[in-house]
């Protein structure tokens, strides 16, 4: 009710009949009468009379000699004052630079127009030497990064028509449609330029609100031999990829809600020894912190908490050390332990004594469900209580049950339940996890953590996909009791951080600023004891 008188407070009749006048107008191709228009707004004509008027003396509405009313481009052309190339071009241009300086490489901002894109901007990198393309130049949708990214975010029909616009129109190959399919899932493109050798061409979209791409700004990446400090590649495109969000968001306007990633695994395989990446090939690689960042800083992920990555055991607490050293922007770790040894409480001492440890945890998904049921487990466990430390725990959806009784075993001890429960997303198996979910839930010493679910969703996952589970989750526990992590890399084996970032924004758009601000960073800080 208040919310009602809110919005009727500050009316504005004439106004809003005036707008209902635009908008309906604008609707009808063929014009409205005076009549059909009042008839159409529950109005009579005489109420409308003077409004259309000035409409028409105005400029934004004229009158047909059939006595029939229309909408002129006024509207249209008061939008477009400042061209919208022109604004695009002036957020675009510092980003642009701050890029080339940091990356030590040119880039390039393309339009589409006309059946080829458009070379709108450019900027080079600051040493003597560029590979760059000149601004005005012309270039094509098949045969470059930019137009596999253009191509890739553009709907099946609008493709078409991108297409038959050219000077010789071109057909896309079944090959060339699946690597399409993967830039879209990945959000940008990688690829080996097909006019000069040795430069790879890295191009990502410029978004506008809808989703739609607007531009895209590509990097023709070439390697420096010169300069062994310069950045490489990937974190070339890293930075890319920052870069281009930063300009969608400059593009769309507002800023992004700031969000404290609750689960980012980290791998440094020079330092720490990792015996079961060797059963995930696709992540078996090193993941520094640098490269998150590069990504995470133009979602919006101002902080993490790095999650245990489950190195080998007599290396737990060195990894601890290392991890909150490791980037100024990682403000926590939580840790690994083994709760089933007896020396257990002379470990805890020495871990919870770290400034920076936030939590412990025991990989309980890939273990036997009898080992968190042990009584030496559960009583070590308790010890955490003292300590003031939460307990991230990660079981499969089948044993969310055994999840449930330890939680129960240790009501002093918070609990964080990783990864929404571990359900079977692409098999939409929402039963018992349902069920499941609603009894941890009613235990008062645990929350949930939205994070995993797209690694569970198979590679074809939309946000439809996702959103039941998620959603089921938040109902469950309440906005007081979920936070949000990316489970990076993980998240990269179907899709990226980008990707999980903006499902989740899809996902929570109906929440309030309130709620949402729960769920990214206010629960966290609570639950993990961040400042």
């Amino acid at each position: 009710m208040a919310q009602i008188e809110e919005l009727e407070k500050y009316r504005a009749p004439a106004l809003d009949k005036g707008l209902d006048i635009l908008e309906l107008l604008a609707a009808t191709e063929e014009g409205l009468s005076q009549a059909e228009i009042a008839k159409a707004l529950s109005r009579t004509p005489n109420e409308i009379y003077r409004m259309l008027d000035r409409l028409v003396r105005r400029g934004y509405v004229r009158r047909l000699p059939t006595d029939r009313y229309e909408v002129t481009l006024k509207l249209f052309e008061l939008a477009y004052a400042r061209p919208p190339l022109q604004r695009l071009i002036s957020q675009a241009t510092p980003v642009m630079r701050r890029f080339a300086r940091e990356a030590e490489q040119a880039c390039h901002l393309a339009i589409y127009d006309r059946g080829t894109l458009f070379v709108a901007a450019q900027v080079d990198g600051p040493g003597y030497w560029n590979v760059s393309i000149r601004v005005g130049s012309r270039i094509g949708l098949i045969n470059t990064g930019s137009g596999h990214v253009l191509l890739a975010y553009a709907g099946a029909e609008e493709r078409r028509l991108m297409l038959e616009e050219q000077e010789q129109p071109e057909r896309l190959t079944s090959g060339l449609e699946e690597r399409l399919r993967r830039v879209r899932q990945q959000g940008f493109e990688n690829m080996q330029s097909m006019q000069i050798a040795g430069v790879n061409n890295l191009s990502v979209p410029i978004l506008g609100p809808m989703g739609r791409v607007l531009a895209v700004l590509t990097c023709p990446y070439s390697e420096r031999l010169d300069v062994q400090t310069a950045p490489n590649r990937e974190a070339v495109l890293r930075m890319l990829i920052a870069c281009g969000q930063d300009i969608s968001q400059r593009r769309n306007g507002g800023e992004l809600m700031r969000i404290l990633d609750t689960h980012l695994h980290l791998v440094y395989q020079q330092r720490f020894t990792y015996p079961w990446l060797d059963g995930a090939p696709a992540i078996n690689r090193e993941w520094t912190a640098e490269a998150y960042f590069a990504e995470a800083a133009g979602l919006g992920i101002d902080r993490a908490l790095h999650m245990e990555v489950d190195v080998a055991e007599a290396e737990m607490e060195a990894e601890t050390r290392f991890m909150l050293g490791v980037h100024p922007a990682v403000v926590g770790a939580i840790a690994a332990g083994r709760p089933e040894h007896a020396d257990f409480p002379a470990y805890l001492d020495r871990i919870a004594a770290i400034p920076g440890v936030r939590a412990l945890r025991r990989i309980l998904h890939t273990s036997p469900d009898e080992l968190s049921q042990g009584q030496l487990f559960r009583a070590n466990l308790r010890r955490l209580a003292d300590k003031g430390l939460p307990f991230d725990i990660c079981v499969l959806s089948r044993q969310l049950p055994v999840g449930r009784a330890l939680v129960a075993s240790a009501p002093d001890v918070q609990f964080v339940l990783d990864h929404c429960g571990v359900p079977d997303v692409a098999a939409q198996a929402l039963d018992p996890w349902r069920a499941d979910i609603r009894a941890m839930a009613a235990l008062p010493n645990v929350v949930a953590k939205i994070s995993g679910v797209m690694a569970y969703a198979g590679p074809d996952w939309t946000v439809a996909t996702l959103k039941p589970f998620v959603e089921h989750v938040i109902e469950s526990f309440g906005w007081d009791r979920v936070v949000w992590g990316s489970d990076h890399p993980v998240v990269t084996l179907t899709g990226s951080l980008t990707k999980w970032v903006e499902a989740t924004r899809q996902i929570v758009a109906g929440a309030s600023e309130t709620e949402r601000e729960k769920l990214y960073f206010r629960n966290a800080e609570r639950v993990y004891g961040v400042k």
